[in-house]
């Protein structure tokens, strides 16, 4: 497959999205969708803030998105 709509041309957004699902969202009993929409929000600002990511040299990626650090290779 390749062209339009194929898999690598949203791999971040991919990658994300089993990550939210498997670190969150199985691991927790939503009761109502504005309870999800809750918890979602906490993950997401957990994932940005507090979670390190190896890919981004063990750093949070608001640091590198707001410049408080950079990656080693920069």
């Amino acid at each position: 497959m390749d062209g339009r709509g194929r898999w690598i041309d949203n791999v971040i957004m991919e990658r994300f999205w089993w990550t939210a699902k498997y670190e969150h969202i199985h691991l927790r009993g939503h009761e109502s969708v504005d309870d999800l929409r809750r918890g979602l929000k906490s993950f997401i600002d957990w994932y940005n803030d507090e979670r390190v990511h190896s890919s981004l040299g063990y750093n949070k990626p608001s640091q590198l998105y707001f410049g408080s650090v950079k990656l080693p290779n920069e």
